[in-house]
């Protein structure tokens, strides 16, 4: 009994350790770094203090592979003569082929106005929510613009101003944004050519993903999505039916 009670004690400090494990994985920042400089892309991933070159892959040596001679294929043996009264190589006394069981038919879904409102609902407040948990910072822009002439590059330059700003600010609606440095340069004698370079952090943290997937799916099974057949009806759609069926009547 007493070794019984000790494997139990060692599974759970184990369960225990695992589920610290995580917890402090969900609860990590985790995000990338991009930087765009001349032309060149590169990306590095991140959790918490570790870091990951995602792009551009790193090439790998291949090795000078010796010639090697490949083995002869074995002949194959003559077939048989087919069996009389047969099929060409059929034994004698084979049993016949069993018939495949039927197929179920597939279950499905009658997508309802009720259905496609729920989820597209399901799916505004799920993206909004992931997004909510992205923070975008360290944004470093420089962008020389440069125009057929003067006055061309100085309309330019205040539509990309204008552009990048009106962006912005879109954006900070869904996602925390932090910039560091946007430098748009009316570069009217081009020399600032090939000087471009963007460059971002993104975090997040896994919990705020899983929550958020937790949420979508507990409303999709609220609405009855996951039921075998068409999804229940909810409250506001039966008085809905029943004030239409009153009026019907009323009418008659």
């Amino acid at each position: 009994m007493a070794a019984v009670w000790l494997v139990l004690r060692v599974l759970l400090w184990v369960l225990a350790g695992l589920l610290v494990l995580l917890l402090i994985a969900l609860v990590l920042p985790v995000g990338a770094n991009i930087t765009w400089v001349k032309g060149a892309l590169t990306v590095d991933a991140r959790a918490a203090f570790v870091r990951l070159r995602v792009y551009p892959f790193a090439k790998r040596k291949k090795k000078a592979k010796l010639g090697k001679k490949r083995p002869a294929k074995p002949k194959q043996p003559p077939q048989q003569p087919a069996a009389a009264g047969g099929k060409p190589g059929a034994e004698a006394g084979a049993k016949p082929a069993e018939p495949k069981p039927a197929k179920a038919p597939p279950i499905r879904l009658e997508f309802t106005l009720t259905t496609i409102r729920a989820l597209a609902s399901t799916a505004g407040g799920l993206i909004r929510r992931v997004l909510r948990g992205i923070r975008v910072y360290d944004i470093t822009l420089r962008l020389p613009v440069h125009g057929q002439d003067a006055a061309d590059t100085a309309l330019r330059y205040g539509r990309l101003n204008a552009l990048l700003h009106t962006t912005l600010a879109a954006v900070s609606n869904l996602m925390r944004v932090e910039c560091k440095q946007l430098a748009l340069a009316a570069d009217f004698t081009d020399e600032y050519k090939g000087q471009e370079s963007f460059s971002c952090k993104i975090t997040t943290r896994l919990i705020i993903m899983v929550t958020a997937d937790i949420w979508a799916l507990f409303r999709l099974w609220r609405a009855g999505f996951f039921a075998l057949g068409a999804p229940k009806p909810t409250k506001k759609a039966k008085k809905t039916k029943a004030k239409a069926a009153q009026t019907a009547a009323a009418a008659k």
